[in-house]
Protein backbone atom coordinates (compact mmCIF):
# COMPACT_ATOMS: atom_id res chain seq x y z
CA UNK A 1 0.00 0.00 0.00
CA UNK A 2 2.65 2.49 0.92
CA UNK A 3 4.97 1.61 -2.25
CA UNK A 4 1.38 2.43 -4.32
CA UNK A 5 1.28 5.81 -2.61
CA UNK A 6 4.80 6.54 -3.20
CA UNK A 7 4.51 5.51 -7.51
CA UNK A 8 1.13 7.79 -7.52
CA UNK A 9 3.30 10.59 -5.80
CA UNK A 10 5.81 10.34 -8.17
CA UNK A 11 3.51 10.34 -10.98
CA UNK A 12 2.07 13.57 -9.87
CA UNK A 13 5.51 15.12 -9.19
CA UNK A 14 6.54 14.39 -12.60
CA UNK A 15 3.95 15.28 -14.27
CA UNK A 16 3.95 19.36 -12.50
CA UNK A 17 7.30 19.46 -13.15
CA UNK A 18 7.11 18.70 -17.14
CA UNK A 19 4.00 20.48 -17.15
CA UNK A 20 4.56 24.60 -16.61
CA UNK A 21 1.51 26.00 -17.96
CA UNK A 22 -0.63 23.61 -16.46
CA UNK A 23 1.35 24.32 -13.12
CA UNK A 24 -0.17 27.99 -13.40
CA UNK A 25 -3.76 27.09 -14.51
CA UNK A 26 -3.60 24.87 -11.33
CA UNK A 27 -2.62 27.56 -8.96
CA UNK A 28 -5.73 29.90 -10.47
CA UNK A 29 -7.95 27.10 -9.87
CA UNK A 30 -6.41 26.38 -5.92
CA UNK A 31 -7.06 30.10 -5.63
CA UNK A 32 -10.73 29.53 -6.62
CA UNK A 33 -11.14 26.28 -4.78
CA UNK A 34 -10.24 28.15 -1.49
CA UNK A 35 -13.44 30.26 -2.09
CA UNK A 36 -15.44 27.19 -2.23
CA UNK A 37 -13.71 26.11 1.21
CA UNK A 38 -15.26 28.93 2.61
CA UNK A 39 -18.25 28.87 1.73
CA UNK A 40 -19.39 25.73 0.52
CA UNK A 41 -21.28 24.47 3.89
CA UNK A 42 -23.10 28.02 4.61
CA UNK A 43 -24.57 27.21 0.30
CA UNK A 44 -25.48 23.73 1.08
CA UNK A 45 -27.08 24.54 4.31
CA UNK A 46 -29.15 27.35 2.75
CA UNK A 47 -30.07 24.70 0.15
CA UNK A 48 -30.65 21.91 2.50
CA UNK A 49 -33.03 24.40 4.67
CA UNK A 50 -34.86 25.67 1.86
CA UNK A 51 -35.49 21.68 0.36
CA UNK A 52 -37.86 20.43 2.45
CA UNK A 53 -39.46 17.86 0.58
CA UNK A 54 -39.32 16.27 -3.30
CA UNK A 55 -41.73 19.59 -4.30
CA UNK A 56 -39.58 22.14 -2.97
CA UNK A 57 -36.44 20.47 -4.63
CA UNK A 58 -38.47 20.55 -7.94
CA UNK A 59 -39.41 24.17 -7.49
CA UNK A 60 -35.69 24.87 -7.28
CA UNK A 61 -34.17 22.11 -9.53
CA UNK A 62 -36.43 22.18 -12.35
CA UNK A 63 -35.72 26.30 -13.26
CA UNK A 64 -32.09 25.37 -13.33
CA UNK A 65 -32.33 22.73 -15.18
CA UNK A 66 -34.05 24.80 -17.87
CA UNK A 67 -31.45 27.32 -18.01
CA UNK A 68 -28.90 24.93 -17.92
CA UNK A 69 -30.04 23.81 -21.10
CA UNK A 70 -29.59 27.48 -22.55
CA UNK A 71 -26.07 27.31 -22.14
CA UNK A 72 -25.56 23.84 -22.55
CA UNK A 73 -26.95 24.28 -26.33
CA UNK A 74 -23.66 27.44 -26.72
CA UNK A 75 -21.57 25.41 -24.57
CA UNK A 76 -19.95 23.55 -27.58
CA UNK A 77 -20.03 26.09 -30.39
CA UNK A 78 -18.15 28.35 -27.63
CA UNK A 79 -15.56 26.54 -26.76
CA UNK A 80 -14.56 25.40 -30.36
CA UNK A 81 -15.61 29.01 -31.98
CA UNK A 82 -11.87 30.14 -32.47
CA UNK A 83 -11.40 27.45 -35.15
CA UNK A 84 -13.46 29.40 -37.54
CA UNK A 85 -10.84 31.97 -37.91
CA UNK A 86 -7.41 29.93 -36.52
CA UNK A 87 -7.19 26.56 -34.62
CA UNK A 88 -3.99 27.75 -33.32
CA UNK A 89 -6.09 30.42 -31.59
CA UNK A 90 -8.42 28.22 -29.44
CA UNK A 91 -6.35 27.78 -26.02
CA UNK A 92 -6.49 31.59 -25.88
CA UNK A 93 -10.11 32.22 -26.73
CA UNK A 94 -11.33 28.98 -24.30
CA UNK A 95 -9.22 31.49 -21.13
CA UNK A 96 -10.42 34.89 -22.23
CA UNK A 97 -14.33 32.88 -22.57
CA UNK A 98 -13.40 31.76 -18.65
CA UNK A 99 -12.46 35.24 -17.84
CA UNK A 100 -15.28 36.99 -19.45
CA UNK A 101 -17.56 34.58 -17.93
CA UNK A 102 -16.41 34.07 -14.43
CA UNK A 103 -16.15 37.93 -14.31
CA UNK A 104 -20.05 38.02 -14.83
CA UNK A 105 -20.66 35.27 -12.48
CA UNK A 106 -18.48 37.09 -9.74
CA UNK A 107 -20.76 40.41 -10.49
CA UNK A 108 -23.75 37.76 -10.07
CA UNK A 109 -22.47 36.38 -6.63
CA UNK A 110 -21.44 39.20 -5.51
CA UNK A 111 -25.09 40.66 -5.92
CA UNK A 112 -26.33 37.69 -4.14
CA UNK A 113 -24.11 38.78 -0.67
CA UNK A 114 -26.53 41.77 -0.52
CA UNK A 115 -29.50 39.88 -0.90
CA UNK A 116 -29.02 37.32 1.84
CA UNK A 117 -27.51 40.21 3.88
CA UNK A 118 -30.55 42.31 3.49
CA UNK A 119 -33.10 39.76 3.95
CA UNK A 120 -34.50 35.71 5.18
CA UNK A 121 -33.92 32.88 2.81
CA UNK A 122 -35.92 32.24 0.66
CA UNK A 123 -36.12 30.12 -2.90
CA UNK A 124 -37.62 33.23 -4.97
CA UNK A 125 -34.54 35.20 -3.46
CA UNK A 126 -31.76 32.86 -4.07
CA UNK A 127 -33.01 31.92 -7.56
CA UNK A 128 -31.75 34.34 -9.64
CA UNK A 129 -27.89 33.94 -9.03
CA UNK A 130 -29.34 29.80 -9.25
CA UNK A 131 -30.12 30.46 -12.17
CA UNK A 132 -26.68 32.93 -13.45
CA UNK A 133 -24.57 30.03 -11.75
CA UNK A 134 -25.97 27.24 -13.65
CA UNK A 135 -25.87 28.71 -16.90
CA UNK A 136 -22.39 29.45 -16.67
CA UNK A 137 -22.07 26.26 -15.29
CA UNK A 138 -23.33 24.52 -18.20
CA UNK A 139 -21.79 27.21 -20.88
CA UNK A 140 -18.32 26.92 -19.82
CA UNK A 141 -17.89 23.46 -18.82
CA UNK A 142 -16.80 22.20 -22.59
CA UNK A 143 -14.46 25.49 -22.34
CA UNK A 144 -13.11 24.30 -19.17
CA UNK A 145 -11.88 20.68 -20.05
CA UNK A 146 -11.09 21.55 -23.25
CA UNK A 147 -8.50 24.05 -21.91
CA UNK A 148 -7.18 21.48 -19.13
CA UNK A 149 -6.16 19.78 -21.96
CA UNK A 150 -4.62 22.85 -23.83
CA UNK A 151 -2.36 23.77 -20.89
CA UNK A 152 -0.62 20.44 -21.47
CA UNK A 153 1.95 19.99 -23.84
CA UNK A 154 3.49 16.73 -24.01
CA UNK A 155 1.34 14.51 -26.13
CA UNK A 156 1.54 10.11 -27.12
CA UNK A 157 0.30 8.67 -30.04
CA UNK A 158 -2.68 6.11 -29.48
CA UNK A 159 -4.38 3.63 -31.57
CA UNK A 160 -6.59 4.93 -34.28
CA UNK A 161 -7.84 8.26 -35.62
CA UNK A 162 -9.47 11.47 -35.23
CA UNK A 163 -12.64 13.24 -36.68
CA UNK A 164 -9.64 14.49 -39.01
CA UNK A 165 -8.47 11.30 -40.24
CA UNK A 166 -5.10 12.04 -38.16
CA UNK A 167 -2.82 9.77 -36.07
CA UNK A 168 -4.80 10.36 -32.38
CA UNK A 169 -2.94 11.53 -29.60
CA UNK A 170 -3.44 12.41 -26.20
CA UNK A 171 -1.84 14.66 -23.51
CA UNK A 172 0.40 12.07 -21.14
CA UNK A 173 -0.09 13.30 -18.18
CA UNK A 174 -3.83 14.40 -18.37
CA UNK A 175 -4.87 11.74 -16.25
CA UNK A 176 -1.99 12.78 -13.69
CA UNK A 177 -3.67 16.26 -13.78
CA UNK A 178 -7.36 15.36 -14.37
CA UNK A 179 -7.18 13.69 -10.98
CA UNK A 180 -4.81 16.51 -9.24
CA UNK A 181 -7.32 18.95 -10.39
CA UNK A 182 -10.43 16.84 -9.05
CA UNK A 183 -8.67 16.12 -5.57
CA UNK A 184 -8.21 19.66 -5.07
CA UNK A 185 -11.74 20.53 -5.68
CA UNK A 186 -12.67 17.64 -3.44
CA UNK A 187 -10.30 18.69 -0.96
CA UNK A 188 -11.74 22.02 -0.92
CA UNK A 189 -14.97 21.17 -0.05
CA UNK A 190 -14.07 18.33 2.47
CA UNK A 191 -12.27 21.01 4.47
CA UNK A 192 -14.97 23.65 3.96
CA UNK A 193 -17.10 20.97 5.77
CA UNK A 194 -14.61 20.21 8.15
CA UNK A 195 -14.46 23.81 9.74
CA UNK A 196 -18.00 24.68 8.37
CA UNK A 197 -19.46 25.19 12.00
CA UNK A 198 -16.17 27.26 12.90
CA UNK A 199 -16.14 29.30 10.06
CA UNK A 200 -20.77 29.90 10.51
CA UNK A 201 -19.74 30.61 14.07
CA UNK A 202 -16.65 32.83 13.42
CA UNK A 203 -19.14 34.59 10.90
CA UNK A 204 -21.64 35.12 13.88
CA UNK A 205 -24.13 32.68 11.37
CA UNK A 206 -24.08 35.93 8.62
CA UNK A 207 -23.53 33.77 5.60
CA UNK A 208 -23.04 36.78 2.90
CA UNK A 209 -19.64 37.33 4.81
CA UNK A 210 -18.57 33.65 3.41
CA UNK A 211 -19.72 34.51 0.57
CA UNK A 212 -18.50 37.63 0.32
CA UNK A 213 -14.88 35.95 0.48
CA UNK A 214 -15.85 33.66 -1.95
CA UNK A 215 -16.01 37.43 -4.43
CA UNK A 216 -12.60 37.57 -3.72
CA UNK A 217 -10.96 34.87 -4.37
CA UNK A 218 -12.95 34.78 -7.99
CA UNK A 219 -11.26 37.95 -8.24
CA UNK A 220 -7.56 36.61 -7.23
CA UNK A 221 -8.89 33.68 -9.76
CA UNK A 222 -9.15 35.85 -12.88
CA UNK A 223 -5.74 38.06 -11.85
CA UNK A 224 -4.27 34.31 -12.28
CA UNK A 225 -5.99 32.60 -15.11
CA UNK A 226 -5.50 35.89 -17.32
CA UNK A 227 -1.70 35.81 -16.71
CA UNK A 228 -1.41 31.67 -17.90
CA UNK A 229 0.34 32.03 -21.27
CA UNK A 230 -1.28 29.90 -24.30
CA UNK A 231 0.99 30.09 -27.06
CA UNK A 232 1.26 26.32 -28.78
CA UNK A 233 -1.31 24.23 -29.66
CA UNK A 234 -1.21 20.22 -30.13
CA UNK A 235 -0.84 18.98 -33.82
CA UNK A 236 -3.98 17.22 -34.52
CA UNK A 237 -5.70 20.29 -34.07
CA UNK A 238 -3.87 21.81 -37.01
CA UNK A 239 -5.57 19.56 -39.43
CA UNK A 240 -7.48 21.25 -42.48
CA UNK A 241 -11.14 22.38 -41.85
CA UNK A 242 -13.86 20.07 -43.18
CA UNK A 243 -16.21 22.41 -45.73
CA UNK A 244 -19.14 24.22 -43.34
CA UNK A 245 -21.81 22.24 -44.65
CA UNK A 246 -20.00 19.30 -43.52
CA UNK A 247 -19.18 20.28 -39.91
CA UNK A 248 -23.31 20.92 -38.99
CA UNK A 249 -23.06 17.15 -37.67
CA UNK A 250 -19.56 16.62 -37.57
CA UNK A 251 -19.74 15.07 -34.03
CA UNK A 252 -22.78 12.78 -34.46
CA UNK A 253 -21.11 11.40 -37.47
CA UNK A 254 -17.76 10.86 -35.56
CA UNK A 255 -19.32 9.36 -32.24
CA UNK A 256 -21.31 6.84 -34.16
CA UNK A 257 -19.12 5.66 -36.59
CA UNK A 258 -17.59 2.57 -35.51
CA UNK A 259 -14.23 2.74 -34.29
CA UNK A 260 -15.76 4.94 -31.51
CA UNK A 261 -18.05 2.74 -30.43
CA UNK A 262 -16.01 2.44 -27.39
CA UNK A 263 -16.10 6.21 -26.56
CA UNK A 264 -20.06 5.97 -27.15
CA UNK A 265 -20.37 3.21 -24.61
CA UNK A 266 -18.40 5.14 -22.28
CA UNK A 267 -20.61 8.00 -22.53
CA UNK A 268 -23.82 6.30 -22.41
CA UNK A 269 -22.90 4.73 -19.21
CA UNK A 270 -22.10 8.00 -17.66
CA UNK A 271 -25.32 9.39 -18.91
CA UNK A 272 -26.64 6.47 -17.18
CA UNK A 273 -24.94 7.48 -13.66
CA UNK A 274 -26.02 10.98 -14.30
CA UNK A 275 -29.71 10.26 -14.79
CA UNK A 276 -29.91 7.88 -11.79
CA UNK A 277 -27.77 9.94 -9.68
CA UNK A 278 -30.35 12.99 -10.12
CA UNK A 279 -33.14 11.20 -9.29
CA UNK A 280 -32.63 11.69 -5.72
CA UNK A 281 -30.90 14.15 -2.68
CA UNK A 282 -28.68 12.26 -0.49
CA UNK A 283 -28.73 15.39 2.03
CA UNK A 284 -32.35 16.03 1.80
CA UNK A 285 -32.88 12.15 2.36
CA UNK A 286 -30.49 12.30 5.76
CA UNK A 287 -31.92 15.12 6.75
CA UNK A 288 -35.78 15.19 5.92
CA UNK A 289 -36.41 11.40 5.47
CA UNK A 290 -34.14 10.02 8.41
CA UNK A 291 -34.43 12.80 10.33
CA UNK A 292 -30.85 13.95 10.69
CA UNK A 293 -29.80 16.87 12.46
CA UNK A 294 -27.72 19.81 10.26
CA UNK A 295 -24.59 18.43 11.63
CA UNK A 296 -25.80 15.16 10.43
CA UNK A 297 -25.83 15.90 6.76
CA UNK A 298 -22.56 18.02 7.31
CA UNK A 299 -21.02 14.81 8.56
CA UNK A 300 -22.33 12.85 5.81
CA UNK A 301 -21.00 15.46 2.91
CA UNK A 302 -17.87 14.61 4.91
CA UNK A 303 -17.40 11.35 4.36
CA UNK A 304 -18.89 11.49 0.42
CA UNK A 305 -16.28 14.01 0.22
CA UNK A 306 -13.43 11.74 1.40
CA UNK A 307 -14.57 8.79 -0.91
CA UNK A 308 -14.80 10.80 -3.59
CA UNK A 309 -11.37 12.01 -3.04
CA UNK A 310 -9.65 8.87 -2.49
CA UNK A 311 -11.62 7.20 -5.51
CA UNK A 312 -9.89 9.81 -7.95
CA UNK A 313 -6.50 9.99 -6.48
CA UNK A 314 -6.22 6.43 -7.24
CA UNK A 315 -7.61 6.72 -11.00
CA UNK A 316 -4.69 7.35 -12.54
CA UNK A 317 -2.18 4.51 -11.13
CA UNK A 318 -5.79 2.28 -12.01
CA UNK A 319 -5.79 3.08 -15.65
CA UNK A 320 -2.41 2.06 -15.94
CA UNK A 321 -3.08 -1.10 -15.17
CA UNK A 322 -6.15 -1.67 -16.10
CA UNK A 323 -7.62 -0.60 -19.63
CA UNK A 324 -10.00 2.09 -19.57
CA UNK A 325 -13.20 0.28 -20.82
CA UNK A 326 -13.18 -2.59 -17.91
CA UNK A 327 -12.21 -0.11 -15.51
CA UNK A 328 -15.49 1.92 -16.03
CA UNK A 329 -17.90 -1.15 -16.90
CA UNK A 330 -17.11 -2.66 -13.05
CA UNK A 331 -17.26 0.82 -11.32
CA UNK A 332 -20.55 1.42 -12.65
CA UNK A 333 -21.97 -2.22 -12.17
CA UNK A 334 -20.85 -1.79 -8.50
CA UNK A 335 -22.42 1.75 -8.21
CA UNK A 336 -25.94 0.34 -9.48
CA UNK A 337 -25.56 -2.77 -6.74
CA UNK A 338 -24.76 -0.32 -4.09
CA UNK A 339 -27.80 2.43 -4.90
CA UNK A 340 -30.09 -0.71 -5.14
CA UNK A 341 -28.62 -2.10 -1.57
CA UNK A 342 -29.28 1.96 -0.28
CA UNK A 343 -32.61 1.71 -1.53
CA UNK A 344 -33.74 -1.50 0.23
CA UNK A 345 -32.35 -0.11 3.34
CA UNK A 346 -34.41 2.80 3.12
CA UNK A 347 -37.14 1.07 2.58
CA UNK A 348 -36.94 -0.68 5.29
CA UNK A 349 -36.20 1.72 7.90
CA UNK A 350 -32.29 1.91 8.17
CA UNK A 351 -30.43 4.30 10.42
CA UNK A 352 -28.05 7.20 9.30
CA UNK A 353 -25.17 5.61 9.57
CA UNK A 354 -25.25 2.76 6.76
CA UNK A 355 -26.82 5.22 4.03
CA UNK A 356 -24.41 7.63 4.46
CA UNK A 357 -21.98 4.48 3.96
CA UNK A 358 -23.35 3.37 1.05
CA UNK A 359 -23.72 6.97 -0.26
CA UNK A 360 -20.49 7.29 -0.18
CA UNK A 361 -19.47 4.51 -2.16
CA UNK A 362 -22.08 5.78 -5.07
CA UNK A 363 -20.17 9.13 -4.68
CA UNK A 364 -16.90 7.56 -4.82
CA UNK A 365 -18.02 5.64 -8.32
CA UNK A 366 -19.62 8.40 -9.40
CA UNK A 367 -16.78 10.85 -9.44
CA UNK A 368 -14.50 8.06 -11.32
CA UNK A 369 -17.39 7.59 -14.20
CA UNK A 370 -17.62 11.54 -14.66
CA UNK A 371 -13.49 11.72 -14.86
CA UNK A 372 -13.28 8.73 -17.10
CA UNK A 373 -15.83 9.95 -19.33
CA UNK A 374 -13.62 13.71 -19.95
CA UNK A 375 -10.36 11.61 -20.01
CA UNK A 376 -11.97 8.84 -22.83
CA UNK A 377 -13.73 12.81 -24.75
CA UNK A 378 -10.25 14.12 -24.55
CA UNK A 379 -8.19 11.16 -26.53
CA UNK A 380 -10.66 11.02 -28.84
CA UNK A 381 -10.86 13.91 -30.51
CA UNK A 382 -8.53 16.74 -31.67
CA UNK A 383 -8.69 20.06 -30.01
CA UNK A 384 -10.60 21.76 -32.34
CA UNK A 385 -13.61 19.36 -31.50
CA UNK A 386 -13.59 18.85 -28.23
CA UNK A 387 -15.61 21.44 -26.90
CA UNK A 388 -18.53 20.94 -29.28
CA UNK A 389 -17.79 16.86 -28.18
CA UNK A 390 -18.43 17.29 -24.48
CA UNK A 391 -21.04 20.13 -25.19
CA UNK A 392 -23.08 17.54 -27.20
CA UNK A 393 -22.91 15.13 -24.43
CA UNK A 394 -23.49 17.74 -21.70
CA UNK A 395 -26.89 18.35 -23.63
CA UNK A 396 -27.91 14.94 -23.27
CA UNK A 397 -27.25 14.72 -20.15
CA UNK A 398 -29.34 18.21 -18.91
CA UNK A 399 -32.28 17.49 -21.15
CA UNK A 400 -32.96 13.86 -19.82
CA UNK A 401 -32.42 15.53 -16.11
CA UNK A 402 -35.18 17.42 -16.44
CA UNK A 403 -37.03 14.12 -17.37
CA UNK A 404 -35.21 12.53 -14.05
CA UNK A 405 -36.60 15.15 -11.44
CA UNK A 406 -40.27 14.63 -12.92
CA UNK A 407 -39.68 11.15 -12.47
CA UNK A 408 -38.29 11.17 -9.27
CA UNK A 409 -41.19 13.36 -7.92
CA UNK A 410 -43.63 10.90 -9.17
CA UNK A 411 -42.24 8.01 -8.07
CA UNK A 412 -41.27 8.75 -4.62
CA UNK A 413 -44.84 9.84 -4.25
CA UNK A 414 -46.22 6.75 -5.61
CA UNK A 415 -43.48 4.60 -3.96
CA UNK A 416 -41.35 6.47 -1.68
CA UNK A 417 -37.56 7.24 -2.16
CA UNK A 418 -36.20 3.57 -0.86
CA UNK A 419 -37.92 1.79 -3.52
CA UNK A 420 -37.24 4.13 -6.18
CA UNK A 421 -33.80 4.20 -5.45
CA UNK A 422 -33.76 0.44 -5.46
CA UNK A 423 -34.99 -0.17 -9.16
CA UNK A 424 -32.62 2.64 -9.61
CA UNK A 425 -29.77 0.77 -9.03
CA UNK A 426 -31.31 -2.39 -10.86
CA UNK A 427 -31.98 -0.20 -13.85
CA UNK A 428 -28.25 1.12 -13.82
CA UNK A 429 -26.77 -2.20 -13.48
CA UNK A 430 -28.76 -3.34 -16.48
CA UNK A 431 -27.79 -0.72 -19.07
CA UNK A 432 -24.47 -0.67 -18.19
CA UNK A 433 -24.01 -4.71 -19.03
CA UNK A 434 -25.87 -3.98 -21.78
CA UNK A 435 -23.51 -0.83 -23.36
CA UNK A 436 -20.55 -3.11 -22.27
CA UNK A 437 -21.89 -5.77 -24.31
CA UNK A 438 -21.74 -2.85 -27.39
CA UNK A 439 -18.25 -2.22 -26.73
CA UNK A 440 -16.95 -5.45 -26.58
CA UNK A 441 -18.71 -6.40 -29.96
CA UNK A 442 -17.48 -3.24 -31.57
CA UNK A 443 -13.95 -4.50 -30.24
CA UNK A 444 -14.28 -8.17 -31.82
CA UNK A 445 -15.87 -6.54 -35.17
CA UNK A 446 -12.54 -4.05 -35.38
CA UNK A 447 -9.97 -6.69 -35.04
CA UNK A 448 -11.85 -9.46 -37.46
CA UNK A 449 -12.15 -6.80 -40.13
CA UNK A 450 -8.50 -5.60 -39.44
Amino acid sequence: MIQRASRALQNYRRALRDEPRARRYLIANLVDDVGVAVSVWAMQLLQTDMMKDQHARAAMTIPVLFVMIVGTLAAGPLADYARRWSAGALPRWRRDVLLVARGIETVALFALVFLIASGPLTISRVLPYALVSGFLKTALRPTRVALAVDVLEHEEREEGLDENGEPRVRKANLPAFAALTSQCSSAAVLAGLLLGGRLMSAASNRAWILFAFDVLTNVAYLAILARVRLSAIDRASRAPHAPRAHRRFEVVRFLFARPQRWLLAILGGAWAVEFMDELYDGRMIVRHVLGGSAESVRGAEIAWTLASLVAVGALPALLKRVPMRAAFTVAMIVDGAVMALAGSLLARGTSIAPFVMLLGADRALTSLSGTMADLAQASAASASMRGRLNGAWQLWVIVTCIVAEGAATAAADACGIGPMLRAAGVLQILLIAGLAALAYDARVTTRAAA
